[in-house]
């Protein structure tokens, strides 16, 4: 982890009197009994989803929409998300919502995008192909146009998620890469790149 130092672990507790769990968010969570029964329950999400109805018509994709913790730091938000690495091993489809650049404290009736926000956006790719997402969670160490881009994370952190899934083998492609004042709407796809429309 960049900042030599390992988040703290993720503690999930079984009952009021505090029993903590150990072992990683899958074995926490019961597994494959667990997340068997969530799948069943979960598959009416995608009747309702304008965006992902029609990429799925059959409504045959689990849909699970997680928030936030605000009071994690994007370290901590990283190491959660790699623990949760055995829900693409059973097929889940993980989806990040969000911006690579996000600052609506700039004046967006001049549309042309910002050189800080156009540098950012490429050094964000380059450290995504480059499969540093340990870089990209210490974000504020990536200089002043990484923190000019992030003035407010929780549009960025789902992008962690999606990277802390990637595996050795997952290529990396890009799409919808465009930068409209200060807002990116690159889009990234990991895995299988050749099924991209």
């Amino acid at each position: 982890m960049s900042g030599g130092h390992e988040p703290n672990p993720v503690t999930l507790r079984l009952s009021q009197s505090g029993e903590s769990v150990q072992g990683n968010f899958w074995e926490q969570v019961g597994g494959r009994p667990t997340f068997e029964k969530l799948v069943r329950a979960f598959y009416d999400g995608i009747r309702t989803d304008e965006v992902l109805l029609p990429m799925y018509p059959e409504a045959d994709v689990p849909v699970v929409q997680l928030s936030l913790d605000r009071s994690l730091t994007p370290q901590q938000h990283l190491a959660l998300a790699k623990s949760l690495a055995p829900l693409r091993d059973e097929g889940v489809l993980v989806i990040g919502s969000g911006d690579i650049v996000h600052n609506l404290r700039v004046d967006f009736r001049q549309p042309a995008p910002l050189p800080w926000a156009i540098a950012f956006n490429e050094k964000a790719k380059a450290l995504i192909t480059a499969g540093d997402a340990e870089a990209l969670a210490d974000y504020e160490a990536l200089g002043p146009e990484a923190v000019a881009s992030i003035n407010s994370a929780e549009h960025y952190l789902p992008l962690l998620y999606v990277l802390a899934l990637r595996g050795e083998s997952d290529k990396v492609g890009f799409f919808n890469d465009d930068v409209f004042a200060a807002l990116s709407m690159t889009s990234v796809m990991l895995g299988d790149i050749s099924k991209a429309a």
